[in-house]
């Protein structure tokens, strides 16, 4: 199983760390991507340590962040000095302020230093926002996170070659619009995510943790008709193969 966004670098989760990564690697994870809303020294030196832990780093700023001026020349120096590192979690929330220019100018960066991106597209719009961006940098894919859109828009990305990630809201009632794209695109466009500590499962107690993409993963199954075994295989080799990552944790006891 791999996790294919969460934030383990947030207050919420950072001191149960080590703790958090070995029940994900009891529970069969073997891979995490640990995305970024923003570029401190703290955050940098606390993805420096998942990313010693054998975690998939993405790094950008995120659309309800307050971006500096020097915000691509940042990003773009932390990219150069770690070369494996994705672009994100970068994107578009329409229920705030969002500086195009500062997702175009991400999506140029992505695209000039060959990386992937990990995308939010929140909102009325967002979707169709994204689009104007993304389809001037045809080069750029990854994955959009939480997608919440129609299965004719999932197909859209999907087609194109973007991975789209669902999570603990599928677990919730009532979401027929979540489990719509997940039964119709094709299984080698999805990916599951905790995106923890946010958007845990109904019922989940506490911070949600990336083992939780376990609970996903049995809801996708069900939804799809498909075994939980080829569904977890398969949304890991979409990341995997599909985007390259081959970086895997392993646990303290390991």
């Amino acid at each position: 199983m791999f996790d294919a966004n969460t934030h383990l670098h947030f207050d919420a989760l950072w001191p149960s760390r080590q703790a958090i990564l070995d029940e994900a690697c009891g529970a069969g994870l073997t891979g995490l991507l640990v995305s970024a809303t923003e570029l401190s020294p703290q955050t940098l030196a606390r993805l420096d340590y998942f990313a010693a832990q054998g975690a998939a780093i993405a790094v950008g700023w995120h659309p309800q962040v307050s971006a500096p001026a020097d915000a691509l020349d940042q990003l773009s120096a932390v990219l150069q000095q770690r070369t494996d590192w994705w672009v994100g979690e970068i994107g578009i929330d329409t229920r705030y302020p969002s500086d195009l220019g500062l997702l175009e100018g991400q999506f140029a960066t992505a695209q000039s230093l060959g990386r992937a991106c990990v995308v939010h597209a929140v909102g009325k719009g967002a979707l169709h926002q994204l689009d104007l961006v993304a389809s001037k940098y045809p080069w750029v894919v990854g994955v959009i996170h939480a997608f919440s859109g129609s299965p004719e828009q999932a197909m859209d990305w999907a087609m194109r070659g973007w991975k789209l990630s669902i999570g603990g809201p599928l677990l919730h009632p009532n979401r027929p619009r979540l489990a719509a794209w997940v039964e119709s695109i094709p299984l080698d466009a999805l990916v599951v995510e905790s995106d923890s500590p946010d958007l845990p499962p109904a019922g989940w107690d506490g911070p949600n943790r990336p083992v939780s993409v376990g609970a996903v993963i049995d809801r996708v199954a069900q939804i799809r008709g498909q075994s939980v075994a080829s569904v977890a295989a398969a949304t890991e080799a979409n990341v995997r193969l599909g985007l390259g990552v081959a970086a895997t944790i392993v646990s303290r006891g390991s």
